[in-house]
């Protein structure tokens, strides 16, 4: 009785979520979109895929991930690259400069960009400096003027090299508490204004640069959920002047670190689920234009597993579990990308597999994985709690949403992101396409180019052209 109690009331949640019926929010693939919302739909990726293998119509940016810095607080994994340059250039010709040369990654990933601005010329691309242990060396020069002219002239340089590049995110993700990032604890309250004025003298450079060869470049920065207030407490109020966008990364809330288990996206805060991403938004919207504000969506996933001393018995989000030997396929303990997941937990129906629940809670807005029987549970961004934070983002009139990372998604992630922003979804080409021997009479419906058109009268030979008196009405592009 009690299991067809809480069934019901599982149904009756995941009615409130579904916006569109008729829409498939698990198709497994891309499904295209034309960009007519006028948000932004962003998405951070490693620079491992080329262009075919992006969905470059369904972003408005995108995002490298990650560059790094030389000289102290450089970050373990690039001593190799970082000691290669001070034996070329020495330390003066190093430290405080972009830990790249010829043989590090980005040059492959440039190359792909090229090919991807070709493919799509819309795209506006960027390059991430720093991320999460790789944002220490932001400690070290900051707070130095010298310093810090010489980090801007070193990105300027490399924007000016980099042509496919559109501009910098600045990813010091915890200016004034880096959290023990790369095994070592920095930061101090000083922190704050050396991240004003590191933000201030890139806008200015980037200014320069664009007056030097006609371009425009963006500078947006990317920080935690609980950045405004709280013990970060961080000056947005003067930094958001200089920047085009700020991403929230509106995730994370619970993880591996605790053997408290959470969700780690969930949209609404409940006495179980203290972080929340509308918390996220109202505290970034009470000191910074709302056009601004980037809403975080996660393309992985993270859980527990062997949950136990539930305080609700029905919810295993107030219990504790483990994640060793849970996940970690490609990512950490507990860990799990979205195309993981996809087939194996969640069925194309968006239904739960192999002994795992899809269930919704009403009280955080959003859904997770559990299984009764192993007792695991994952909080994962589902498609439908995606669209809605899209919604979120147009109702607040904020610039839009970004997603952590591509490659963790199969596509179903930013479908969503699409859909929740109000973008168009193509239609399905018609599988006729537009033949000058053909005789066509008035309402046929051909393809052409990925456009739709409809004879308006009888014509032969007549070629498609775009003025509006011509025999074709154009009902709009496809796919």
């Amino acid at each position: 009785m009690r299991k067809t109690v809480i069934a019901a009331a599982l149904l009756v949640g995941m009615g409130s979520v579904h916006a569109d019926d008729s829409f498939n929010y698990f198709a497994g693939k891309p499904q295209p979109f034309k960009q007519t919302s006028g948000k932004v739909v962003t998405a951070y990726y490693y620079g491992e895929e080329t262009a075919d293998q992006i969905a470059g119509n369904n972003l408005t940016h995108l995002v490298y991930s990650f560059l790094r810095v030389c000289g102290p607080g450089e970050f373990s994994g690039d001593k190799a690259v970082c000691d290669a340059n001070r034996a070329k250039l020495g330390v003066a010709g190093s430290d405080h400069r972009l830990a790249v040369n010829e043989n590090t990654p980005d040059v492959a990933a440039h190359a792909r960009m090229v090919d991807i601005k070709k493919s799509f010329p819309h795209l506006k691309i960027t390059a991430a400096i720093g991320g999460w242990g790789g944002g220490n060396a932001f400690y070290y020069f900051a707070n130095d003027a010298a310093k810090r002219a010489i980090f801007v002239q070193s990105v300027v340089d490399y924007l000016r090299s980099h042509t496919a590049l559109d501009g910098i995110d600045i990813d010091w993700e915890s200016p004034t508490d880096n959290m023990w990032q790369d095994g070592v604890q920095l930061g101090s309250p000083e922190d704050r204004q050396g991240y004003i004025d590191l933000m201030r003298e890139l806008r200015a450079a980037f200014t320069r640069l664009g007056q030097e060869n006609g371009r425009t470049y963006l500078l947006t920065t990317a920080l935690g959920a609980n950045a405004v207030g709280g013990y970060l407490n961080l000056p947005l109020e003067q930094v958001h002047p200089f920047v085009d966008y700020v991403y929230v990364m509106s995730y994370d809330y619970a993880g591996s670190w605790s053997s408290d288990v959470g969700h780690h996206t969930n949209i609404k805060c409940a006495s179980y689920a203290p972080f929340c991403l509308e918390r996220a938004m109202q505290s970034y919207m009470s000191v910074m234009p709302a056009e601004k504000i980037v809403l975080g969506v996660a393309m992985y996933a993270r859980g527990w597993t062997n949950v136990a001393n539930m305080s609700d018995p029905a919810n295993p989000m107030t219990g504790k579990g483990e994640v060793q030997g849970f996940g970690g396929l490609g990512m950490g303990p507990g860990e799990f990308l979205y195309k993981q997941l996809y087939g194996n937990q969640i069925g194309s129906k968006g239904e739960g597999l192999n002994g795992y629940e899809v269930r919704y809670d009403a009280n955080i807005g959003s859904h997770y994985l559990w299984n009764e029987s192993s007792k695991r549970f994952i909080g994962y961004d589902d498609p439908r709690d995606v669209e809605q934070k899209g919604k979120l983002a147009v109702a607040n009139k904020l610039g839009g949403v970004m997603a952590w990372a591509l490659s963790q998604d199969n596509g179903d992630i930013l479908n969503a992101m699409n859909l929740g922003v109000g973008n168009k979804l193509l239609p399905q080409c018609p599988s006729q396409q537009w033949n000058k021997k053909q005789v066509y009479h008035a309402g046929n419906i051909v393809t052409f180019n990925k456009e739709i058109l409809q004879a308006r009268w009888w014509n032969v030979g007549e070629r498609p052209q775009k003025q509006e008196w011509n025999v074709w009405r154009n009902l709009g592009g496809c796919y």
